[in-house]
């Protein structure tokens, strides 16, 4: 039996919300506007949103995650990621509206991992930076978190993203030209 999230209370709308994983609540919040709300009507708290871009198939990648914070280590939880591409291939294009003011025409890919793990990406061929940012503002919009860590690879081309709140920077590479880092 199948029963309409919209048609229930908002109360019990928000505990079924609640019992969602990062990546169900960002995928419900994309379904519609009023979706959208009723998961940012659930004020999901989280420790840590981490941030990552680094290279895949020669496009750059920018993954978002969860880092919940264990006794003996970090477990990451994806939330998504953005895959930058030239061409979006025409026959699988949908329109993913971030926010109230911004559309992106993207391609939409998901896969099973080994583990058993459901993963997503959305496939973006906008302006990456532009793309990037208004990302950031839509998952802080539907996830509260206190700390922000951005993961870069330096293998990465074009500019790196702007994410704002950054509390902790890793960088993956052997040696890093010093010009590229700069105190802001």
């Amino acid at each position: 039996m199948t029963t309409n999230l919209l048609a229930i209370t908002s109360v019990v709308g928000i505990l079924v919300v609640t019992e969602l994983d990062y990546q169900e609540k960002f995928l419900l919040s994309i379904c519609s506007s009023r979706t959208s709300l009723l998961v940012k009507k659930a004020r999901t708290k989280i420790s840590k949103l981490a941030f990552r871009l680094e290279e895949c198939h020669g496009y750059n990648e920018f993954k978002i995650r969860v880092v919940i914070n264990n006794t003996a280590n970090n477990i990451w939880s994806p939330v998504t990621s953005l895959l930058h591409v030239h061409k979006l291939a025409l026959k699988k294009v949908v329109t993913v509206k971030l926010g109230l003011d911004y559309k992106a025409a993207t391609n939409f890919d998901s896969w099973c991992e080994e583990d058993g793990t459901f993963l997503h990406r959305l496939e973006c061929a906008n302006e990456p930076m532009a793309v990037q940012r208004t990302l950031q503002d839509y998952i802080s919009s539907l996830f509260y978190s206190e700390t922000t860590q951005l993961y870069l690879s330096m293998k990465c081309e074009g500019s790196l993203p702007n994410i704002t709140n950054v509390k902790d920077i890793e960088i993956e590479d052997e040696t890093i030209e010093p010009q590229f880092l700069a105190k802001a």
